[in-house]
């Protein structure tokens, strides 16, 4: 009953948005085979791209809720898992400097470095979020990034310890991580500085090598300290004339 009224109501929704924008979007909102408390919506603009929505509640945290007649109750305590995440997200890493922009990058290299793949979003997130905030000063985005491989790289997932700071009993986030992905984390993570140190940025970005552009001529040649001093301009000819007269002087000396 739940279900079919809250499919009622994202209809009527999407109905009133269709009603201000002009648009049609023709939202399609059917049962999920991954858990019964999950619905798909599918927008007809964008069908290869499906919303999957939780339905959970905070009353499910009580003892007589776990012994009631919900039908998955681990994924309900998993959705609201997910919102303690998004909601900590919001309130610590948007606001800590440049955390955002490294998070992104990493989340990027799993697609072209599979160790990657071992750091969910979350693990992600605290991970990058502890290393920056032990800087003593402010960052920019590479210096952040650099400063998390670093880190990485001389054995940081081998004796931290990351409270989860979304639950009670302060768990290690990093405690699902197997030696194995420790290893090959922390392998990749110093390749990716080693790159980085021969100025290959591009490749741990995943973007094209950037043009090389010549600088025009003469544009990086500077005047000697002798042609600043006496005003000519450092030609061959005034270095002539130069030599010339301090051998008639040194002559006359």
């Amino acid at each position: 009953m739940v279900v079919r009224s809250l499919q009622f109501r994202i209809v009527r929704s999407s109905a009133d948005q269709k009603l201000i924008n002009g648009t049609n979007p023709e939202l399609a909102i059917t049962d999920d085979s991954f858990s019964p408390v999950c619905l798909l919506v599918t927008a007809s603009y964008f069908p290869q791209l499906p919303c999957r929505l939780y339905i959970t509640s905070t009353a499910l945290r009580t003892v007589e809720a776990v012994t009631s007649d919900c039908p998955d109750t681990e994924t309900c305590f998993k959705a609201l898992a997910y919102l303690r995440h998004c909601k900590w997200y919001d309130n610590h890493c948007q606001f800590l400097n440049s955390c955002s922009q490294v998070v992104r990058i990493l989340r990027d290299a799993r697609s072209r470095y599979p160790s990657w793949s071992a750091l969910d979003d979350y693990k992600t997130e605290v991970l990058v979020s502890n290393i920056i905030d032990s800087s003593p000063m402010s960052l920019n985005p590479a210096e952040a990034l650099k400063r998390v491989l670093e880190a990485i790289s001389s054995g940081f997932l081998y004796s931290a310890i990351l409270v989860d700071p979304c639950e009670a009993l302060k768990p290690n986030v990093l405690n699902s991580l197997t030696e194995e992905q420790k290893h090959a984390l922390t392998s990749c993570a110093q390749n990716m500085l080693r790159l980085i140190g021969f100025n290959q940025i591009y490749e741990v970005l995943g973007i094209e090598r950037p043009a090389f552009t010549a600088p025009e001529a003469g544009s990086g040649l500077k005047r000697s300290l002798d042609s600043a001093e006496n005003g000519d301009n450092g030609t061959p000819d005034a270095k002539k004339e130069r030599a010339d007269g301090d051998a008639a002087n040194g002559a006359k000396q």
